[in-house]
């Protein structure tokens, strides 16, 4: 909502012609909220029963605004950061968002069954974890 909002607002305000290719941001939002659903069910399992975790997700997560290309493009990245940035799925988010704000960016090496499978695999594992150990879901 708050992209939309300062989207919008920034749009009128200037009067920009803007060329939005809706298709590929509400794809981009879709497959991001399925990848998120899926960190976050697995994540809400792993929190709870592993409380050693905690500090180890804070410790990864830290480096992932740089490793996920979002202050910068991925074509433009060094190559050892672009051979480890093909194994992280939230690049192609990051692609297919500015994909569909940008004419002249493409995201050719996009692979949405991948992070949509990634996101499902994750959200069913998090989910059969909380199904055998249901004291997980009720500790707090």
């Amino acid at each position: 909502m708050a992209v939309a909002i300062i989207c919008t607002g920034t749009i009128l305000q200037h009067d920009l012609r803007a060329n939005l290719d809706f298709s590929m941001i509400d794809l981009g939002y879709l497959v991001s909220g399925a990848l998120t659903v899926g960190i976050g069910m697995l994540n809400w399992y792993l929190f709870e029963a592993l409380y050693s975790y905690i500090p180890v997700w804070s410790i990864l997560i830290r480096p992932m605004l740089i490793l996920s290309c979002i202050l910068y493009l991925y074509d433009n990245a060094p190559l050892p950061l672009r051979d480890v940035g093909r194994l992280n799925p939230v690049i192609l988010l990051v692609d297919l968002l500015r994909a569909g704000s940008y004419a002249t960016c493409k995201a050719p090496y996009a692979s949405i069954a991948n992070v949509m499978g990634l996101g499902c695999i994750l959200f069913a594992l998090g989910l059969a974890m909380l199904n055998l150990h249901p004291w997980v879901a009720v500790n707090r």
